[in-house]
């Protein structure tokens, strides 16, 4: 079973699919092998009971090292080359801003995308990379100012989870359905001011609007 991805559905590794009722009808209206299950309650709803939000603590969110935290919609599968120069120049434009990640499947993982960032010229200092469970996801999620989405592979679950803990994101609209699905999401919400086509555009776009979050802010997004 694989759940709310929209492009699984044509899978010949997936017994059943559940999803969102809009993207299920239009599935069922096409010519597909597997079984849709529709839930009537929006994804947002059941959040809590999700994996990575029941999932155990074994430390606090850190004190912040600089005014502003950033983060990604991405795991590390989706933590690409692509994306870690877009991260990478916003960084090294925003010296007061850290990159806030507690998705690392290892600690050499940890180690390879610490690496990776500072090769491209992001100040160590910046960085605050955690590995997966040592920090609990919900608590992480709303402990940064924004994200940058994944990119090509944008976000799915995540980007809603983000969303729903008052986390604006930021996200590139490529050309495939993969590169898109953040776009969709946005502009779905009434954010389509946070969709770009350029990354130099969204750079200087996230630079100009970050904000600290504040439960004001939170609240309005969620």
């Amino acid at each position: 079973m694989y759940g709310n991805f929209f492009s699984s559905a044509h899978s010949t590794s997936i017994d059943s699919l559940i999803g969102d009722r809009a993207v299920l009808d239009a599935l069922n209206a096409a010519t597909t092998r597997e079984a849709l299950v529709a839930i009537e309650e929006p994804i947002m709803a059941v959040r809590k009971a999700s994996w990575w939000a029941s999932g155990g603590s074994t430390s606090a969110v850190p004190a912040r090292p600089r005014r502003y935290r950033i983060g990604t919609t991405g795991n590390a599968r989706k933590v690409s080359d692509i994306f870690l120069d877009l991260l990478a120049r916003f960084l090294v434009k925003n010296p007061e801003c850290s990159f806030f990640y507690h998705s690392c499947r290892s600690a050499g993982y940890r180690k390879d995308l610490e690496t990776r960032l500072v090769s491209r010229g992001v100040d160590i200092e910046q960085l605050e990379l955690f590995i997966l469970g040592q920090i609990e996801y919900a608590a992480g999620v709303s402990a940064m100012d924004a994200a940058i989405d994944a990119f090509p592979c944008n976000g799915h679950l995540s980007t809603t989870e983000y969303l729903s803990h008052g986390t604006p994101i930021w996200t590139l609209r490529g050309d495939r359905l993969t590169q898109r699905y953040g776009a969709m999401i946005l502009n779905y919400i009434g954010l389509d001011e946070n969709v770009f086509t350029d990354g130099a555009d969204l750079i200087d776009d996230l630079a100009r609007r970050l904000v600290v979050k504040t439960p004001a802010s939170a609240a309005a997004l969620a």
